[in-house]
């Protein structure tokens, strides 16, 4: 099979703040995208750019929302805030 260097980059942005109303609750979330680059030997010019994913997070409690996006080695999935339950 083939052989050789492979680096994955991941860069994170923040997109910034929105309002998001999940299970009951309205949110001031910070809207973060990653972004994925991978890079095949010792290349400078990525053989593949995609979004990973869209996360939204919320101080003093974490992740509410997360969208991991489908590709060619994954279907992706879904994740959201339900209830606190602590």
């Amino acid at each position: 099979g083939p052989t050789g260097q492979v680096r994955l980059q991941i860069v994170g942005k923040i997109e910034g703040q929105e309002s998001l109303t999940l299970g009951g609750q309205t949110f001031n979330a910070y809207k973060i995208t990653a972004t994925r680059k991978v890079y095949l030997g010792g290349s400078t010019t990525p053989a593949q750019v995609g979004q990973t994913a869209t996360i939204w997070l919320v101080a003093n409690l974490g992740i509410v929302k997360f969208i991991f996006n489908a590709d060619g080695e994954s279907n992706g999935f879904y994740r959201e805030f339900k209830s606190k339950n602590w």
